[in-house]
């Protein structure tokens, strides 16, 4: 039986949940999957999404944004195991697999060098001098790749990393506020939150809060998210940073999408202007737009009418379309 490695990026969740999903694919083919990620973590998700695990090899690499800006993101090449025992490497997000094998495949919608202020020239030239050197095959959804990813040589645009939900009819007015595991979380969004749950009269029947947002004191309508199958499943509006791994789950659940994040996060912007673009949210640069569109959305039928919604699209077929990629370059059909 053949074999890959899956290296994590461990810069928030989303990462290691597109390459469960990815691993799953391979189990279906018959290929083994070894999935470097810190194993807790990917426990706590497969558990969430109902996704069978793959061998799991407990391995953080480190690469957080303050790893970037410190010049630490490399140093988990120094510390991993051997991968030749592999018969092929696909990376999460991280260039410098390249360096252990030249033949690894790369998977995301940016990269780190390009999506982030505050990195050293040195390492920027040293990133885009691999990609430039050993012209990966690059793996990234569709509708999320990036213009500066395209500008690359063997970029496959895939479909996206998710499942099938059994949406409900006749959804409750369900709302999710979110930050993800991969940003700066400010404190004035946390009190954002927390006054917003003064409010006796709010026209949600239920707000999922994420827990590094959530106040010590809540009302009723106020309820910790959990992130599962259950909660997207019912979720109508979705106000959250755009990270990959929660913007795929409102997409293919049907929620309205309204987007804030940091100012220096590029990947994080033009994920916002990507979900307004093709008419599935709102770009609202801050949290308190974000709220007040929400509110105003579900108080507007006339707006209702026009924000078509377009998920079913979008269908989740990105793991199999890697897999089958990689499988076919066994079977000596190469992608170049």
């Amino acid at each position: 039986m053949k074999n890959i490695a899956l290296i994590a990026c461990t810069n928030g969740y989303g990462h290691i949940r597109r390459l469960l999903y990815i691993s799953q694919s391979f189990k279906r083919k018959d290929v083994q999957p070894f999935l470097f990620a810190p194993e807790k973590v990917t426990r706590y998700l497969g558990k969430k999404f109902g996704i069978k695990l793959p061998i799991i090899i407990d391995f953080d690499t480190q690469t957080k944004i303050d790893d970037w800006k410190n010049g630490r993101a490399s140093d988990w090449i120094n510390k991993i195991e051997d991968l030749s025992k592999f018969d092929s490497v696909l990376s999460d997000n991280l260039i410098d697999v390249l360096i252990l094998r030249p033949d690894a495949w790369l998977c995301g919608s940016f990269f780190w060098h390009e999506g982030l202020d505050g990195i050293s020239q040195i390492i920027v030239k040293k990133q885009k001098s691999l990609l430039l050197s050993y012209k990966p095959n690059i793996f990234s959804s569709s509708i999320f790749t990036s213009k500066i990813l395209m500008n690359y040589e063997n970029v496959h645009r895939v479909g996206l990393f998710g499942k099938v939900y059994k949406l409900k009819k006749n959804l409750k007015t369900n709302a999710l506020i979110a930050m993800g595991k991969g940003g700066i979380i400010p404190e004035k969004a946390a009190l954002f939150v927390k006054n917003i749950s003064l409010n006796e009269k709010i026209p949600f029947d239920t707000v999922w809060v994420d827990d590094v947002l959530l106040p010590k004191s809540y009302p009723h309508w106020m309820k910790s998210a959990q992130f599962d199958s259950k909660m997207f499943e019912n979720l109508k509006f979705a106000i959250i940073r755009p990270g990959i791994g929660t913007v795929t789950e409102a997409i293919l659940t049907g929620a309205i999408i309204f987007s804030f994040y940091e100012k220096n996060n590029l990947e994080m912007k033009e994920n916002a202007k990507i979900i307004e673009k093709i008419n599935l949210g709102f770009d609202c640069k801050t949290l308190s737009l974000a709220w007040r569109k929400a509110l105003q959305y579900v108080n507007d039928n006339k707006q209702k009418l026009t924000k078509k919604n377009i998920s079913n699209s979008f269908d989740p077929t990105g793991g199999d379309d890697v897999a089958k990629r990689i499988i076919k370059n066994y079977n000596g059909v190469r992608f170049v």
